[in-house]
């Protein structure tokens, strides 16, 4: 110890002591020297141990919020609560835009037919392939009789032919028992429309020297007394001329789409003064 300079302090004194013995165990045979070894470096064992340990903690805390643990919960909760917030602004969306179809339909009917319009919702269709009919949730409570029009934005949707309390049966443009008065928007043409089932229509009593074409749009003349004039009802798909027929056999199919209407307009009866 006598090249130790009498400047150093304990602590220097006590590291190189220590560094000494352990550069002199690292000389020795490991047989001689391994208890020795050990204790010298159990505060080194300890200190590594200390550390294993804070680092596996902590990698199992990163698995936990990777796989599963609570933060991921929390994520999935919030996943699902945005999920449920985009179906509902999906769905008021969808009510927003129906009740706005359902205004200009309203509104866009003649001011007279206005001050009669209940607007309904529908509520089913007659699964039966030889007709065509729907369930509307307006009956008699709300004024609804047999026989009062059913319109849908602009065009005529069928006819009410039985009632209920708190509902109503439309038979539908091309049901059998729907039939109306029409004439050709361009001639001027006229003829009774007349469902054949399915869907499908026939125009009647078209005078074989009427000009009807194929394309040509069919309003309500208002001569049956059921239905005002002017509403769009059907569009001519085929027509034939039999030889010594006084009529032409006018094919037509409905303009309005049965399957994608969900609100309609029923004309109620007119009040006697």
């Amino acid at each position: 110890m006598k090249g130790i300079p009498r400047r150093l302090g304990p602590a220097q004194r006590r590291f190189l002591l220590y560094l000494g013995l352990s550069l002199l165990m690292l000389l020795l045979p490991s047989a001689w020297t391994g208890a020795a070894r050990h204790a010298a470096l159990w505060p080194f064992t300890l200190a590594q141990r200390g550390t294993v340990r804070t680092t596996r903690a902590a990698v199992s805390v990163l698995r936990r919020i990777g796989a599963g643990g609570a933060p991921a919960e929390e994520v999935e909760r919030l996943r699902k609560r945005v999920a449920a917030l985009e179906a509902q602004l999906a769905r008021e969306t969808y009510l927003r835009r129906r009740a706005e179809a359902r205004l200009e339909h309203f509104l866009g009917l003649p001011p007279e037919e206005r001050a009669r319009g209940l607007l309904a919702s529908l509520a089913g269709y007659d699964p039966s392939p030889l007709r065509c009919r729907a369930v509307l949730d307006r009956g008699a409570a709300d004024g609804v009789r047999r026989n009062c029009p059913v319109l849908w934005q602009g065009a005529v949707l069928g006819r009410v032919v039985s009632v209920g309390p708190a509902s109503c049966t439309v038979a539908l443009v091309g049901d059998p028992d729907c039939r109306i008065a029409v004439r050709s928007e361009r001639t001027q043409a006229q003829g009774i429309l007349q469902g054949l089932g399915g869907g499908r229509c026939v125009i009647k009593y078209a005078d074989r020297t009427a000009d009807v074409q194929p394309g040509d749009r069919f309003l309500t003349s208002g001569l049956d007394g059921i239905f005002p004039a002017g509403h769009l009802v059907a569009v001519c798909t085929d027509v034939a001329a039999g030889t010594g027929e006084p009529h032409k056999w006018v094919e037509a199919e409905a303009a309005c789409d049965p399957w994608r209407v969900e609100d309609a307009t029923i004309l109620l009866p007119v009040e006697d003064p």
